[in-house]
């Protein structure tokens, strides 16, 4: 009796992490704000391999009012740091989008979006750079993290996106 008991809760602990394919489009779909460490690791490493995924994420993830960051670096947030290569790979996402979209021709629907690009990702990084816990997960960075991240910088286009990010890249280490 004890062992039926012990094989139906572990068949439910299986079926309750086997992830579903409908439930994992659901969630590419609609995207929540973590409130942890942990959930915004769970959040990234749900985009698989997909790099489009993955700026999409960040993007949202990363966003000039930098609620996500309040949240998961706060003085409120509770939890461990943040895994180094999740935080160099979100930061890489952001920093790629926002190139990608400052990089983009001229067109009349992202005319706008692209004048707004560069001060959006200076706003993003700069709420992330000022979150009271985001040192203790970036210290974890190691040295060829943060030189990726400074040449991606560097690479932006926009000299002033680039001269306002280097307070963020000077939190780095």
């Amino acid at each position: 009796e004890v062992e039926a008991e012990v094989e139906a809760e572990a068949e439910a602990e299986v079926v309750a992490v086997t992830p579903a394919k409908p439930a994992a489009k659901a969630a590419k779909a609609k995207l929540v704000d973590p409130k942890t460490a942990f959930e915004l690791e769970r959040v990234w490493r749900a985009c698989g391999s997909d790099p489009k995924e993955k700026r999409r994420v960040a993007k949202k993830l990363l966003r000039p009012d930098g609620k996500v960051a309040a949240k998961v670096f706060g003085d409120k947030s509770k939890g461990a740091a943040l895994d180094a290569d999740v935080l160099a790979a979100l930061i890489a996402a952001r920093v790629e989008a926002a190139a990608r979209a400052l990089a983009a021709p001229p067109g009349k629907a992202k005319g706008q979006a692209k004048l707004e690009e560069g001060p959006a990702l200076v706003s993003a990084l700069g709420c992330l750079g000022n979150a009271p816990k985001f040192k203790d997960s970036a210290r974890f960075l190691s040295a060829a993290h943060v030189d990726a991240l400074t040449a991606a910088v560097r690479a932006l286009p926009d000299s002033g996106v680039v001269a306002g990010l280097e307070t963020f890249l000077a939190t780095l280490g």
